[in-house]
């Protein structure tokens, strides 16, 4: 009774200590993760609202910088002269229109308006825009309408507009975002956007970007952009924060530019947001941040809402270039982590799991002291020569009786032959357990003795193994095979190695040395294991690692060309603004607009190359996906240009048709056709021809054709090409796998190869795949 009361003591004390472990574990675990969650969210937070400004900032500016460019032409065709035909345009009622169709632009000149030689001209000038205004719709997606508004109230737009937009007598000069362009309104003469307004064309709420012309210091021609707040809304939408909050933008005025609360329908066209961000809400606190808001300021801010009593956090920075502000609201209730599943998760469930632990440790703890006491009984039998079976096992004392026991034990003869006898077993049972052929052989080379395993795999060659020589035996030979292992192990009487070929297999040898007692080798253990399927694996594994090393260096690279090539676009594209400002010789222009398309080309082809290098580089995430052959094709033949070049080999390159989509493995396709195209080179180390071709074969095929004229495949051959190991090349050139790995990717992809070769003519591979078909 006195130990059970011990060991019942013993694992309260544990139990209880366990608890409150368990107990002190989750409750710091549970304020750490409070803590943590909270100082993510806000960082995410304030990462999330920088992000949507650098990405509002971009796009404005990019619309900006097609509104100035627009700005530029229009200005730069005011130094030529243009003839307009009065038949080209007619008038209905009293404005007169240009009627060339929905596709081209609209001309309005109202009634107020007289058509003087300058208004003639203005609609010429404002013609010679209508490509410029397509164009740049179609360049920039963000951007809904174009138009331009000359000082005499002529009025070009696009897309075209009906003519029921406007009345007669509306004077365009007098609308709201004309007036935005005025001198007193914008003395400074740059590009502004405008705050929100009802479009005239009934596209909805708008911001436009103006940008004045002025031509010998007067004021002769504004260019618009009208942007959506679908644009605006796009752009602050956040899979982050749907659930959560939402975003907005407000100028420093207060006024709103962009809030999904905002949902006011105008009453006219052209009518302006006259909301105010201080008058849709009444709450103190969130005023008292919005208003820091508007002083342009950045920071992050929580407040309490008493309608859902909640409360929430406001991140928000500044766009001084425009005077905006944008804000991120969500709601911090939502965001935090539930405790109660971190109080199930680390206190309740694991005090379970402790009991459970705790009960079954008791269990064994009784279990345990009840062998020693029948050991030690038995063991006073034993050594009374009374040779007994031992159950009833119970409780103990512990250590004494355990050492007892065994000391009695290690006299039992009988037990240490049990255990000689179960030695030798094992041994036999790993002997012959061995997955591999072991054997042993004398100094003569006749075999031993050979495992269970080795002598079932050699039943097909229907002899006895022992006693035979084991050149004779596996490999038919009159001598010993050469540079065997064996010799080089009795050499320097320690273990070797050697790998050895035999039928296109390929063998690892061992050989290890049996002693005498005079330390001289008696005997050789020989053990052989065929290692054909992993060898293989293994130099396919390094071929995939050498491709992904070349992805990896030209992804590098281009990385490394695409900024300075950058830097090299945009000094192209302000070297061209400014000879479009710059009156210069009319030959020296057109030399400069020469060299400047040049420029331009150059630019555009090593844009090119960069793609088509990033796009090899990147690695395939799926076993099977769309795979556009042709660009493969492009960027193989570029990563092998360089050996083009040094071979002097004339390459051409057929894609009849773009793209040749199959549906397959990036990374099989990309190792076929390297492995094919690079064959073909260095069959041309002196030059030659190697033509590429791609075409549809028919509805449900494609080809790729790979013809070179270098040295040629004997037609004796022809059938072993695909087989492993075998290769025509020089043993440092070639390790004989490479068409076996195009023949195997061949047939994961669905795909046929077929090979007609002549002995110095060349060498023609055909590939077919399946076609995908896009419907």
């Amino acid at each position: 009774m006195r130990r059970k009361t011990f060991s019942s003591r013993v694992i309260l004390i544990f139990f209880g200590l366990i608890v409150f472990l368990i107990f002190l574990f989750a409750l710091i675990q549970i304020i750490t993760t409070n803590k943590t969650s909270k100082n993510i969210m806000e960082q995410n937070l304030s990462q999330l609202v920088v992000e949507k400004k650098e990405l509002l900032d971009l796009r404005m500016k990019q619309v900006e910088l097609e509104v100035k460019g627009l700005g530029g032409w229009l200005y730069g065709y005011t130094k030529e002269d243009f003839n307009i035909p009065e038949a080209e345009y007619k008038s209905y009622g009293d404005i007169i229109i240009d009627p060339k169709g929905k596709d081209k632009t609209s001309l309005f000149i109202t009634n107020k308006t007289d058509m003087n030689k300058e208004v003639i001209d203005q609609i010429s000038l404002t013609a010679n825009m209508e490509d410029k205004f397509m164009k740049t719709i179609q360049r920039n997606k963000d951007i809904v309408c174009v138009y331009a508004i000359s000082s005499e109230g002529v009025l070009r737009v696009y897309p075209y507009m009906d003519i029921g937009a406007f009345s007669p007598n509306h004077d365009f000069i007098e609308d709201y975002y004309f007036e935005e362009a005025l001198e007193k309104n914008n003395p400074h003469r740059k590009i502004i956007w405008t705050k929100p307004y009802y479009d005239w064309a009934g596209r909805g709420w708008i911001v436009t970007c103006v940008y004045p012309v002025y031509i010998n210091n007067e004021l002769s021609y504004v260019v618009f952009a009208d942007v959506t707040l679908k644009f605006l809304q796009e752009t602050m939408g956040d899979f982050r924060i749907n659930n959560l909050g939402y975003g907005f933008i407000i100028d420093y005025d207060g006024q709103i530019i962009y809030h999904p609360k905002y949902k006011n329908e105008p009453l006219n066209k052209g009518e302006k947001v006259y909301a105010n961000i201080f008058d849709l809400n009444k709450n103190s606190s969130l005023k008292a941040i919005v208003e820091d808001m508007t002083k342009g300021n950045n920071g992050q801010a929580q407040y309490y809402r008493d309608d859902d009593n909640c409360d929430y956090l406001l991140s928000y920075t500044s766009m001084d270039r425009l005077k905006w502000s944008i804000g991120f609201d969500v709601n911090m209730e939502k965001y935090d982590i539930n405790t109660k599943s971190y109080i199930n998760r680390y206190f309740f469930i694991p005090i379970v799991i402790s009991t459970m632990i705790l009960i079954f440790g008791y269990y064994l703890l009784k279990k345990m002291a009840q062998p020693i006491e029948v050991l030690s009984d038995g063991a006073e039998k034993i050594a009374s020569g009374e040779f007994i079976q031992l159950d009833g096992i119970s409780a103990g004392e512990d250590i004494d009786t355990i050492a007892n026991s065994l000391n009695i034990l290690s006299l039992t003869v009988k037990d240490y032959m049990n255990n000689l006898i179960k030695a030798n077993n094992k041994l036999e049972a790993v002997f012959n357990s061995i997955s591999g052929v072991l054997f042993i052989i004398d100094k003569n080379y006749n075999i031993i003795s050979m495992n269970r395993y080795g002598k079932k795999i050699t039943q097909s060659l229907q002899k006895e193994p022992i006693g035979s020589k084991c050149y004779s035996f596996f490999k038919k030979r009159e001598t010993p095979c050469k540079d065997c292992p064996m010799v080089k192990t009795i050499k320097i009487s320690k273990e070797s190695f050697k790998e050895m070929l035999h039928n296109q297999d390929i063998f690892h040898i061992w050989t290890f040395p049996i002693f005498d007692d005079k330390e001289n080798i008696e005997e050789v253990v020989v053990y052989s294991m065929k290692v054909t399927k992993k060898a293989i694996l293994e130099k396919e594994f390094h071929q995939r690692e050498k491709l992904a090393v070349v992805g990896q260096m030209a992804a590098g690279v281009t990385h490394e060309l695409k900024n300075p090539l950058s830097v090299i676009k945009g000094c192209n594209y302000l070297l061209k603004q400014t000879i479009d400002l710059v009156e210069l010789d009319k030959e020296l222009n057109i030399e400069l607009e020469e060299i400047i398309i040049e420029i331009e080309n150059s630019i555009n082809r090593s844009e090119n190359i960069i793609h088509n290098l990033l796009n090899f580089s990147r690695k395939s995430n799926v076993e099977k996906e769309k795979i556009d052959l042709a660009a493969l094709l492009e960027q193989i033949i570029i990563l092998n240009k360089k050996y083009i070049i040094d071979q002097n080999i004339e390459l051409s390159l057929e894609l009849q048709e773009k793209p040749l989509h199959i549906y397959g493995n990036l990374d099989s396709m990309k190792h076929i056709l390297i492995n094919i195209i690079e064959n073909a080179i260095q069959a041309m180390p002196d030059g030659g021809y190697l033509k590429v071709l791609g075409r549809i074969l028919s509805v449900k095929k494609i080809a790729i054709e790979i013809e070179d004229t270098g040295y040629g495949i004997d037609e004796k051959i022809l059938d072993y090409i695909f087989k492993p190991f075998f290769t025509t090349k020089h043993k440092e050139n070639g390790t004989g796998i490479g068409l076996w790995i195009v023949k195997n990717e061949l047939d994961r992809n669905n795909g046929d190869i077929k090979v007609s070769s002549v002995v110095d003519k060349g060498t023609k591979i055909s590939l077919v795949f399946q076609k995908l078909i896009i419907e």
